[in-house]
């Protein structure tokens, strides 16, 4: 098994704002503290992050009903998971196929401490391994998913909180096996510039670097994957009629969304499989 954990003891320091605290809370979520909630509370005014990190979230659980009933897919790894979600990814998968093998990776050791307690059913692996780790994250796949094995990468909510995000996907792409899938949504500034410079600027004074990214730079970093229908865009966009038939812990309260509402985000699901293959 790799190595995955460093052999010295680590305080889990639970003063210092947590990302994924804070995405919970503006989620409406219990797992935050007062400070992280205080953020989230004030990064939750600013309608357009809200409203495009709900929107992603509920995207990613179209994705997977999608690939999972339509493509096969019963392998599963979300990198930057945060705090396990009602329903977590291997449920969304349990309902379309027998047997799913999920692995949850997060940088954050608060993250998978909590998730190691909650996600033990069989079949679920978690691990603490840097997203810009690639080789151990590949190797901790090639391990736990089998060597060669197609997997659904799903990357939510990761990549903007990462300066050098193009070249950790590229990395992660060179590795994955043929006929694995991508899951991605990222946040953008194209439509909601003030808005999101606003997100920019309380992230940082909090210690955590945001990484808004265009539509260019977002569709140069798939270049390697071929898109479902309808492509790139806003997550509300996304086949937004699939029903995957679980409840979902996302707050209620869902404002009217026109076409640019939920812009600040973008989405796709893409595959590295051959390209002659139907996409449907």
């Amino acid at each position: 098994m790799p190595k995955t954990e460093s052999s010295t003891t680590v305080v889990l320091n639970q003063e210092a704002p947590n990302r994924a605290r804070i995405l919970n809370a503006i989620l409406g979520r219990k797992d935050a503290e007062l400070h992280d909630r205080r953020i989230g509370e004030l990064l939750g005014t600013i309608d357009p992050l809200r409203i495009a990190i709900t929107e992603s979230r509920r995207f990613v659980e179209r994705a997977i009903a999608h690939l999972a009933a339509r493509h096969g897919i019963a392998q599963i790894v979300e990198l930057g998971c945060g705090y396990p979600t009602t329903p977590s990814l291997h449920d969304i998968a349990q309902e379309h196929r027998d047997s799913v093998r999920t692995l949850y990776i997060d940088s954050d050791l608060l993250v998978t401490v909590h998730a190691r307690a909650l996600l033990r059913e069989p079949g679920n692996h978690v691990a603490h391994i840097d997203l810009t780790d690639t080789p151990t994250i590949l190797e901790h796949v090639a391990t736990v998913m089998g060597p060669a094995q197609p997997v659904a990468v799903c990357l939510s909510g990761s990549l903007e909180y990462l300066a050098d995000a193009p070249a950790v996907l590229a990395a992660l792409t060179n590795g994955l096996p043929a006929g694995s899938w991508l899951v991605l949504s990222h946040i953008t500034a194209d439509v909601f510039t003030d808005e999101i410079a606003a997100a920019v600027a309380i992230f940082g004074a909090n210690g955590i670097g945001l990484h808004p990214r265009s539509r260019d730079e977002i569709t140069a970093m798939l270049a390697p994957y071929r898109l479902l229908a309808p492509g790139l865009v806003a997550a509300h966009l996304w086949r937004p009629t699939h029903d995957y038939g679980q409840p979902s812990d996302l707050m209620d309260e869902r404002p009217p969304l026109s076409a640019s509402t939920a812009a600040a985000s973008y989405v796709a699901v893409g595959s590295l499989g051959p390209s002659d293959e139907i996409l449907s």
